[in-house]
């Protein structure tokens, strides 16, 4: 099977060797970046960057982002189920068990990253963002906190012509996706908006999953100015099957953790994010932007241990200006969140919410103050330097009186991120960067808090620095786009989520780590045939990594010189796009995780995994009407048997044997008709 499966994706690599009597001669588009606070080419970006445009986030399956982002090199996401995922960006972010923790994430200018530090990308729809931008490493001078680096969503703006879109999608597991989008003009400016819902009952007991979304953005253009609003809302239900143990993993994956299936664990949630956001052009060399944002978040979570019922408000303002002075552009702002956060616990009876245990509230307020200036001592030079002074500061209000008052405050000392780059343009196909970094990522309440519930104020913010060293280039005549990069991050204070009984949890501070790591990216696009057998398109990247322990002693036990569990060593994706004729593609994507360790012993190790996933189409066009495209997938086509995720450290408790493996589904499928109008 080994064999097979090598053969077939040697095949879709080499094919297009084998075709290559094509006539006209295409180039790869020239790349636009916003990330870095500035519009530029990302070719010319002064550090590490990966965008995934609109094409690429169209390969790959529609009710996530977990396969589009894991094509990005240095970015893993691990995906338990559809509601649980975690993201890592350089071996950052691997130490949070269940969620997404040392990332920030944006839509637009709109925070999706709580006060807690917790940021869910899984219940974004797909359907209406355009680009994705990835900032790897410490970004602190860009964005404050965030250690492993920052994701952005920018959302698609309307076409030209009045658009309206109608798609269903239906699966395996009873898997359902129906979406409805359009957009249209004003006379000023343009709207879009996008209504999702999904269903599917899962491959493994107890996964049922529900998920309603909207997501609308709209713009007005005036003389200098542009008004922009973009409105997220998300209902979401999900049933939780958890982990499993070694023996049941490789015997009945499609099993869910007993204690689980005994109170038919589930979460369910409301959640609402705006964002207002108002661009002046003040010259032809100054401009501002101030974007005003809210949400509201409520949920309920009932698990085996107990039953969790939490909401939340926030709100917080982020501006920036920008100024031109010669050959220097100078970017100055400030991001402003506050959040007020309420959460009770209960206990529970069979799944069913008993008695009051614990309530709590608190408030988290931080505040980013950043400048940037980006300067051109000579055309074919960028010197880039910023710096971002963070300020976190919460409060504990304990209102449950049976376990006494755990209240109290807690101020972070000022934090200062500096950050210098610069990119060189060797000649008009070869552009060499670097960068040098601080990034720090602060603790979550969970992690601030001892078992017996008081707050542990000796308890540091992780922090280190990161330098890097790349180049992009293009080949024959930019069809073929390159980019490798080197980067070494050595951190201290290193925040790890101890898992001290079945419903409690805390964060102590792991010493230092050092993370090394390649990464590569190619994208190679073929001459173009108008008939069969059509065009090519290939991308593929790879990344390879050491992330270990430097110093770590942790209940008597030294850890240092070991490797950071739950990170792989290194990770390939490909994705063979062919155009046969122009209304029909087929994209076949590949993606191999190399060898992890599962805990901070090294004593057990999960082996490498691949598997292939293949999406096919054909688009007819009606004449007057728009068009209609027919479209099937099938994931995970070799049936290949893994762990789609891996529960750093899995507690053993009682005589039960550690639950490490959350497994992946097996093969499946699934059909759909997409009609534009």
């Amino acid at each position: 099977m080994k064999f097979v499966k090598t053969a077939y994706f040697v095949f879709c690599i080499l094919s297009p060797l084998l075709l290559t009597g094509q006539t006209d001669t295409l180039q790869l588009p020239e790349v636009e970046v916003s990330v870095s606070l500035v519009q530029s080419k990302l070719k010319q970006v002064a550090g590490s960057l990966s965008v995934l445009g609109s094409d690429d986030l169209a390969k790959s399956n529609s009710i996530n982002l977990v396969q589009q982002l894991n094509s990005v090199p240095g970015l893993y996401v691990q995906s338990g189920a559809f509601n649980t995922n975690r993201i890592t960006i350089r071996g950052i972010g691997s130490r949070t068990p269940y969620s997404s923790n040392r990332i920030r994430a944006y839509l637009n200018d709109i925070p999706l990253t709580n006060g807690d530090g917790i940021t869910i990308l899984e219940d974004i729809d797909v359907s209406l963002i355009e680009r994705v931008e990835v900032v790897k490493g410490p970004s602190g001078a860009l964005y404050g906190s965030g250690m492993g680096g920052t994701i952005r969503l920018l959302t698609r703006k309307a076409p030209a012509d009045t658009e309206l879109k109608l798609e269903s999608e239906s699966g395996s597991f009873r898997t359902l996706r129906l979406n409805a989008g359009g957009s249209f003009r004003l006379k000023r400016g343009s709207f879009s908006g996008t209504i999702t819902k999904v269903h599917s009952d899962g491959f493994r007991e107890n996964s049922n999953y529900y998920r309603s979304s909207a997501l609308f953005y709209g713009e007005e253009n005036f003389r200098n100015t542009t008004f922009s609003a973009t409105v997220s809302l998300i209902d979401l239900k999900s049933q939780i099957a958890s982990s499993l143990n070694q023996t049941d993993f490789e015997n009945t994956p499609e099993k869910a953790a007993q204690n689980w299936v005994q109170v038919r664990g589930f979460e369910e949630y409301k959640k609402m994010m705006t964002g207002i956001s108002a661009h002046q052009r003040f010259s032809e060399k100054t401009s501002g932007t101030i974007t005003l944002f809210s949400g509201y978040f409520d949920e309920y979570e009932s698990r085996p241990f107990n039953i969790l019922n939490d909401n939340s408000v926030h709100y917080g303002a982020r501006g920036k200006l920008l100024t031109s002075v010669r050959n220097i552009q100078l970017v100055t702002g400030f991001e402003w969140y506050r959040e007020h956060y309420n959460w009770d616990i209960f206990e529970t009876i069979e799944g069913s919410k008993g008695g009051l245990q614990n309530s709590n509230s608190e408030n988290r307020n931080y505040i980013n103050i950043f400048g940037l200036a980006y300067y051109h001592p000579t055309e074919k030079l960028l010197l880039t330097a910023g710096l971002n002074l963070n300020k976190l500061n919460y409060s504990l209000s304990d209102h449950f009186s049976g376990n006494g008052d755990q209240s109290g405050n807690y101020d972070y000392p000022l934090i200062f991120s500096p950050r210098f780059g610069w990119n060189y343009t060797a000649s008009s196909n070869v552009n060499i960067y670097g960068s040098v970094g601080h990034g720090f990522s602060a603790p979550s309440l969970e992690e601030t808090l001892l078992p017996a519930g008081e707050i542990n104020r000796g308890l540091k913010p992780e922090e280190g620095y990161m330098a890097e060293l790349g180049s992009r280039f293009s080949l024959y005549d930019k069809q073929i786009f390159f980019e490798w990069t080197g980067y070494a991050i050595s951190l201290k204070n290193l925040l790890v989520t101890k898992r001290i009984t079945e419903d409690t949890f805390t964060g102590i501070n792991a010493g230092k780590t050092h993370h090394f790591g390649a990464e590569l990216l190619g994208k190679w696009l073929l001459t173009e045939a108008s008939a069969f057998p059509g065009n090519f398109e290939l991308s593929a990247s790879a990344a390879f990594s050491r992330n270990v322990f430097s110093s770590f002693v942790d209940d008597g036990n030294d850890y240092s010189d070991n490797h950071l569990p739950g990170i792989p060593k290194s990770t390939v994706s490909g994705i063979l796009s062919w155009y046969p004729i122009p209304d029909i593609f087929i994209h076949t994507v590949y993606q191999r995780t190399g060898e992890q360790f599962l805990n901070d012993a090294n004593s057990g190790l999960y082996n490498s995994c691949q598997t292939v996933n293949m999406k096919a189409g054909y688009t007819l066009h009606l004449k007057g009407f728009g068009a209609a495209t027919l479209f099937g997938s099938i994931q995970n086509l070799f049936d290949a048997r893994y762990a789609s995720m891996i529960l750093v450290n899995a507690p053993s408790f009682g005589n039960n044997l550690p639950r490490y493996y959350y497994p992946a589904s097996p093969r499946n499928w699934s059909l759909g008709l997409r009609i534009e109008l």
